[in-house]
């Protein structure tokens, strides 16, 4: 019944996320670069072990998704494609498809593919403000969070082995995971009551995964090392996390309200609560207590450390909503509020997915083209302090470009890098780089542009 809106809402989904792939580049969160690609930049051999953060040293990371990048640089260096932003965006458009694959398989296990609520669950998964810039990172939450839900699709289809395998994958590319994992077992053991041979093809084919992970970790530290063991002691033994900062256990519940947009995030946490509530037996349930559990009592948090969760929102909110559209009388005050949010969706999902993820990372880009002009800085350098990004361009004199106080000031056939979306006045100058599609500008009524950190680069004419 629903086949011919579902087809349209694949492929518009496909190439927003494909656009959002391709347009926020750079990370997050800073280890979702300095972890997993200058890892690998050091595996193909461009850097120094001493340009890696302190954790290399501590032999304390996970290394199995390093080597995804590894050898994305390697396959295209096949064809002569050595650009590293052009290099990075497929590594996030692979992000893209696993997560969208993932995604269908989700929705087709829990709704049939022919109802509405399988047609609202994906239209939730890939229109939700934040949902295409999350599924496109190349980083160890997301990649774990795909994992983790194929481990419990599997699960639900009762093939326990393939489920295994995707859990340990999950903890070999984040050790956080394994708070899911603890759900998942205790819900084979106390829930589905499982014959003991199935739980053992659970756990030997999560081993055989987890002795993959220590191969890798010895090709890539040169020695037998158990990094998820060193990342449990020195985080929470020696205490390396809480040197971050700690937070109180309500932290998270104020984070994802803020960064949520507030009705977002506030109907985020009720229909979890609802969801947990309602469904004590799920096995989704079982996995994500743990899992928030075991986040809110370590003392250092970050809201990325929940973002392994936003694969489930889709589900909370149809579990929600069907119980919602039963019980109130008044069908017009859902409609309105329904109307609102999505006026307010609409509004932020190309803002989030199409605007550059890291500005300062996406500006080298414009370095690493030039070759020949000069180029100066107007107030500010961003790059005058101590990060460098070694895959994305290996010299430093973007250090030293020169600021200028007044953008009149500088010579015909110079570039200047401007710390906005647009320089005030333009007269003498051809844009010539920007870090958001032009069509955002139609998007800035309420004058956001002005206040989001962007640059721009122009040529003096």
């Amino acid at each position: 019944m629903y086949n011919k809106q579902i087809k349209i809402l694949w492929i518009i989904g496909i190439v927003i996320h494909l656009l959002a792939a391709w347009y926020s580049s750079g990370y997050f969160h800073v280890d979702e670069h300095f972890q997993l690609i200058e890892y690998a930049n050091y595996c193909i051999g461009n850097i120094q072990s001493s340009d890696l953060p302190w954790e290399f040293n501590a032999n304390m990371r996970p290394t199995l998704q390093v080597y995804v990048f590894y050898f994305i640089v390697k396959f295209f260096g096949l064809f002569g494609l050595k650009n590293p932003f052009i290099l990075a965006a497929f590594s996030r458009m692979l992000s893209a498809l696993f997560a969208l694959f993932t995604i269908h398989l989700l929705g087709k296990t829990l709704f049939s593919k022919e109802s509405k609520q399988y047609l609202i669950f994906i239209s939730i998964s890939l229109f939700l403000w934040f949902m295409p810039y999350q599924h496109v990172r190349f980083s160890s939450e997301n990649w774990s969070a795909i994992a983790i839900v194929l481990s419990i699709v599997f699960l639900l289809k009762d093939k326990y082995a393939i489920a295994g395998v995707f859990s340990a994958l999950a903890f070999a590319f984040r050790f956080q995971a394994a708070f899911f994992i603890v759900g998942i077992v205790l819900w084979l053991i106390f829930i589905k009551k499982n014959n003991w041979k199935y739980c053992i093809q659970f756990v030997i084919s999560g081993l055989l995964i987890f002795a993959l992970s220590i191969i890798s970790d010895y090709l890539f530290y040169g020695k037998w090392v158990i990094s998820s063991y060193i990342y449990f002691y020195e985080n929470l033994i020696v205490g390396k996390a809480a040197e971050f900062g700690t937070e109180p256990f309500y932290y998270y519940f104020i984070k994802v309200i803020e960064q949520g947009i507030a009705p977002f995030g506030l109907l985020i946490l009720f229909t979890f609560g609802f969801a947990a509530f309602k469904f004590p037996k799920h096995l989704i349930i079982w996995a994500c207590v743990p899992f928030i559990i075991g986040h809110i009592a370590i003392g250092h948090k970050e809201l990325r450390f929940l973002f392994p969760l936003v694969y489930f929102v889709p589900l909370f909110l149809i579990w929600f909503y069907n119980e919602f559209q039963v019980k109130i009388k008044n069908t017009l005050v859902l409609k309105y509020i329904l109307i609102a949010l999505l006026i307010i969706n609409f509004i932020a999902l190309p803002v989030s997915s199409l605007k550059s993820s890291n500005p300062r990372i996406s500006l080298l880009n414009c370095h690493y083209a030039n070759k020949k002009e000069k180029i100066f800085c107007l107030k500010q350098n961003p790059y005058f302090d101590h990060l460098w990004y070694n895959f994305y361009i290996s010299d430093t004199i973007c250090k030293q470009w020169q600021i200028i106080e007044n953008s009149d000031s500088i010579a015909k056939g110079n570039l200047l890098i401007v710390p906005n979306y647009k320089l005030k006045n333009e007269k003498g100058f051809t844009k010539v780089y920007s870090q958001i599609p032009s069509f955002l500008e139609s998007t800035n009524k309420t004058h956001w542009l002005e206040r989001s950190n962007f640059w721009s680069v122009y040529r003096k004419d």
